[in-house]
């Protein structure tokens, strides 16, 4: 079984294929600590341009919705043609956000044929204040020496991991600092946690609690099936922000499987292609912080 299971996630998905702008990745490094640099000097977050000293405007932000990752690195050769691994003033760099990181890192690594997946989530590390925990984008590889997943932060370059008092080594980062969706939804349920300190930011109340952890479980499971989906996509239970009784049951038995994803490989594949509350049909509504609320159709 371990074997299919990496033979998948070495698999691009429709999402991370780099198509024709494959070349650009022919002479990248394969250290995933040199791709991390690599990733940091092409994408810039739409939220840190103040730190990084440089203007984003309206109209350069609507990159955060660049999804796939062949009009990611189209848009970065735009911007500044030489090699990807020149890293880029910070203007010149694609207008993105933690999913962005992640979803090119991946690319990258199923590129050279190591297994990787992205995970969403929400991350303790990120210091906007004390006990919140930060809607935030990961990645998962597999070290073939160590025969584990290693959890990754891309997005984290030493001016982040000093601003938030990073302790630890954002190449495989240890168990709780970032929570799946899965696990963030089972401390909630359990009461270990408040579901209204898991958010956006401590002073955005209208984007916190139940439904955003939910949002985060099922988007995470979709991950997990190689469908790296932008963070405001919806569709299914996501299309609404109530949560019924037996959507919740749902939820317990998804998070199950995304915590134990690999003992469950089979039955997760299962719940995500058949089970129509989470099942992505082809259409998201698309809630973007550039441009406002769309129904988006895909290609997956």
């Amino acid at each position: 079984m371990e074997d299919k299971i990496l033979a998948f996630y070495r698999e691009q998905s429709a999402i991370t294929r780099p198509d024709k702008q494959a070349v650009l990745f022919t002479d990248l490094p394969r250290s995933v600590e040199a791709l991390c640099k690599i990733v940091r000097g092409l994408i810039i977050h739409y939220l840190t341009g103040d730190l990084y000293g440089c203007q984003i405007t309206a109209e350069r932000e609507r990159e955060i919705d660049t999804r796939y990752v062949e009009r990611m690195l189209e848009r970065i050769i735009e911007l500044d043609p030489r090699p990807l691994s020149e890293a880029r003033a910070a203007q010149q760099r694609l207008v993105g956000c933690c999913r962005d990181f992640s979803t090119l890192l991946c690319s990258m690594l199923r590129y050279q044929g190591i297994p990787a997946r992205i995970r969403m989530g929400f991350a303790s590390y990120i210091d906007l204040g004390p006990g919140f925990y930060v809607d935030h984008v990961v990645v998962e590889y597999w070290h073939q020496g160590e025969r584990r997943w290693h959890m990754v932060d891309p997005q984290m370059d030493a001016l982040l991991i000093e601003s938030n008092g990073i302790d630890f080594d954002v190449q495989d980062m240890p168990r709780g600092r970032f929570l799946t969706g899965g696990e963030a939804w089972r401390r909630c349920r359990a009461g270990e946690a408040d579901p209204d300190n898991f958010g956006i930011h401590p002073e955005v109340k209208e984007i916190r609690g139940w439904w955003l952890v939910r949002d985060k479980l099922v988007q995470d499971l979709a991950a997990l099936n190689r469908a790296e989906m932008l963070c405001w996509d919806a569709w299914g239970m996501l299309r609404s922000n109530d949560i019924s009784g037996e959507d919740a049951q749902l939820l317990d038995t998804i998070a199950d499987l995304t915590l134990n994803s690999d003992t469950s490989f089979e039955e997760l594949r299962r719940y995500y292609e058949q089970e129509e509350r989470v099942r992505m049909h082809g259409s998201v509504c698309v809630s973007s912080p550039a441009v406002g609320n769309r129904e988006v159709t895909l290609t997956l």
